[in-house]
């Protein structure tokens, strides 16, 4: 690990996790890290934007997971954890940015790889690919292939007990999901020199997947204040997508000291997603059929489409000073149409539920610009920026008439202040404003249900952004230990939270804005080669959440501590063998209107090469204990409410990765124009 300016960088390449291993099992790993349900949250604050080499991924909460897990951890060089993003990046994501650089050679030849894992928990995970370069004197060309078929078992366990006019109901769900699908990602590119000070690139990539949610249950109720005491449920929700993407890009030096423009084009389309599903739902009495069943089908079908184009400027104007400046713009369009369909039971045809059924458009328009200086004054370092920003954002609802209108700037400032005693100490201090905005799925105000008639989220097209600031003060002693202490500042928090119907017994997921969310963390780290044979990482972060606000008429006013701790170990065996140990540990944690039990995990791996290192084999386990499961208390008032869940986080993991050609290809390091696009869902 490497500690610097605020941020963290995670060295990947030559650990024995990085063979056999998904970036998704690496991200647990990562200190300040954590990922709940499919949430990336950094030093306890989610929002978390996700890049690849400087690109945002273009795909929502669930695709993006899927993402992860295809890549093979052994094409990653390293992982950026940046808490306090230059202004350079978009101001959106409160928690700052992982950035995954993946591996990079610059030498002539032809060169390629190709690597294989199996995963094996209750259900099995295959990944592997394949990728061939050529670079010329005059020319780059990259390609490759990448496939990951997903086999995933959740078992959950709901306890819910309400009360209304004094009777209390107490509802005892059980139910098992299997996730699977197939995710490739395709791409090829090539750089064209021009000159020795100018560079054309393009790349198109081209990401199709499906992922298939079964989920079959049953739900036992205390009473019959429902018409049953017994409700049978199975669903079956697959997700195909598939979205192009194409990068122009062109880069100008104009001198050897620094001087460059760049310009990248990006087009996201077209972008296909669907989420067609079928429900089914028995009531029963005492054994006995009491209500006719309710079978539906939905489907949601989303098209997008996004253009950004971003033109950057750097340059030394001093020997001590330099500036950076650029400007950016981006324009996406979605349309969701959201169908809901009851079957007749009498007559065995669907008819579409006009109550549910709906049409969602919504377009924005972000226009930026920024500038950066930067400042060496003997033992000082110095930078500060603002970024300006003008969001202009349309949402309509088309079947409830529903509108959303909004535009509105804001200025993003960030600075810091480093100082270096001498060769072992070094502090620094520094502050970041940053902004959440919605994306598409918070506004959009159609019913998503859970597997079954009992519980559903539903949207809310009247939220407004979050806006967070950053400060934060760092020690750093000779790289082998170090300490920092944050506060953010949240307000109009984006909040998930649940509400009964008193009447349908019905749970409700909701999202709002809440007055104010507080962060206050302190962190700590330790690395050193203890001997020759064994080196130690060690982070840890204590936390306090603190919310202040109400929803609904429902007080969320609360605060709790928690904490995070991980510790690596590698040890170099005799004969070429590597090992690696590791663990993670989660204290309680207060995560919006929930509050998670402690959980930890424990992995292992080993690693050996051949063939003079061109042919890396490992094998391991991770979550030995099968300790990693989530559990959930979520407050709703009147209301006790707990989720236990399950998943396939202990795994044996094999794999292999193989290096061939004289020669390895760099990829020319083009800077993503799509930093905002998470908060579209994508």
């Amino acid at each position: 690990m490497e500690f610097k300016n605020g941020n963290v960088t995670v060295n990947i390449e030559g650990s024995p996790m990085a063979i056999g291993n998904s970036v998704y099992d690496l991200l647990m790993r990562l200190p300040g890290v954590i990922v709940t349900d499919g949430v990336i949250s950094i030093q306890g604050k989610s929002g978390v934007k996700v890049l690849i080499d400087d690109r945002v991924q273009q795909l929502s909460g669930n695709q993006l997971m899927a993402i992860l897990k295809s890549m093979s951890a052994s094409s990653i060089q390293k992982i950026e954890i940046l808490k306090n993003p230059p202004v350079k990046y978009d101001a959106a994501g409160n928690a700052g940015i992982i950035n995954i650089v993946t591996k990079r050679v610059n030498v002539t030849g032809f060169s390629g790889s190709a690597n294989f894992s199996n995963q094996q928990g209750f259900y099995g995970q295959q990944e592997g690919g394949v990728t061939l370069n050529y670079k010329a004197k005059k020319f780059t060309f990259f390609s490759g292939i990448n496939v990951f078929n997903n086999g995933q078992r959740n078992v959950n366990h709901k306890q819910r007990a309400l009360t209304d006019n004094g009777i209390t109901t107490s509802f005892d769900e059980h139910s098992t999901i299997h996730e699977s699908g197939p995710v490739a990602n395709i791409f090829v590119g090539l750089d064209w020199y021009v000159d020795s000070m100018s560079t054309i690139g393009i790349r198109v990539e081209d990401i199709p997947g499906s992922t298939n949610n079964l989920r079959i249950g049953n739900d036992i109720i205390s009473d019959n204040s429902l018409g049953y005491n017994r409700l049978d449920f199975n669903a079956s929700v697959p997700n195909p997508w598939n979205y192009v993407y194409t990068n122009v890009n062109a880069e100008h030096k104009f001198d050897t000291m620094g001087t460059k423009l760049k310009f990248n084009g990006d087009f996201y389309s077209p972008y296909n997603d669907l989420y067609p599903g079928t429900f089914q739902n028995n009531y029963y009495t005492n054994g006995l059929t009491s209500l006719p069943p309710t079978d539906f089908k939905n489907s949601n079908t989303i098209h997008l489409n996004t253009y950004i184009g971003r033109l950057d400027f750097e340059k030394k104007i001093f020997k001590t000073i330099s500036l950076e400046a650029g400007v950016k713009g981006s324009f996406n369009s979605m349309n969701s149409i959201y169908q809901l369909q009851n079957l007749d039971n009498t007559t065995g045809a669907y008819v579409t539920d006009t109550n549910y059924t709906n049409n969602f458009t919504y377009k924005d328009r972000i226009l930026a610009a920024y500038v950066n200086l930067q400042k060496q004054i003997k033992k000082f370092s110095l930078q500060a920026g603002i970024r300006a920003e003008n969001t202009n954002i349309q949402t309509l609802s088309v079947t409830s008439g529903i509108t959303y209108k909004r535009d509105y700037s804001n200025l993003f400032p960030t600075a810091s202040i480093s100082y270096s005693k001498n060769d072992k100490h070094n502090f620094q201090v520094s502050f970041s404003r940053r902004i959440d905005r919605p994306d598409y799925n918070n506004f959009n105000p159609y019913r998503q249900f859970n597997g079954n008639l009992l519980s559903y989220n539903i949207g809310n097209p009247f939220l407004y952004p979050a806006l967070t600031n950053n400060y934060e003060i760092s020690h750093n002693y000779k790289g082998i230990v170090g300490a920092s202490f944050s506060y953010a500042r949240t307000t109009n928090d984006i909040f998930g939270y649940a509400i009964q119907n008193d009447v349908s017994k019905v749970a409700i997921g909701k999202v709002g804005n809440l007055h104010l969310f507080e962060t206050y963390a302190l962190s700590a780290f330790f690395q050193k080669d203890l001997v020759k044979w064994w080196t130690l990482s060690v982070s840890a972060t204590g936390y306090y959440f603190k919310y202040t606000g109400s929803l609904d008429n429902i007080d969320y006013t609360r605060g709790a501590p928690s904490g995070y701790g991980n510790i690596s170990n590698t040890i170099n065996l005799p004969k070429g063998f590597k090992t690696e140990i590791s663990g993670v540990y989660i204290a309680p944690w207060l995560g919006g209107s929930g509050q998670l039990k402690s959980r930890w995990a424990a992995n292992f791996s080993i690693k050996k090469s051949f063939l003079k290192d061109k042919l890396n084999v490992s094998i391991g386990v991770n979550d030995i204990f099968f300790t990693l499961g989530i559990r959930n208390t979520i407050y709703i008032p009147g209301q006790s409410y707990k989720v236990d869940m399950t998943f396939d986080s202990r795994r044996f993991v094999i794999g292999a990765t193989y290096n061939f050609g004289k020669v390895k290809i760099q990829q020319r390091d083009i800077k993503g124009n799509d930093e905002d696009k998470k908060r579209l869902g994508h």
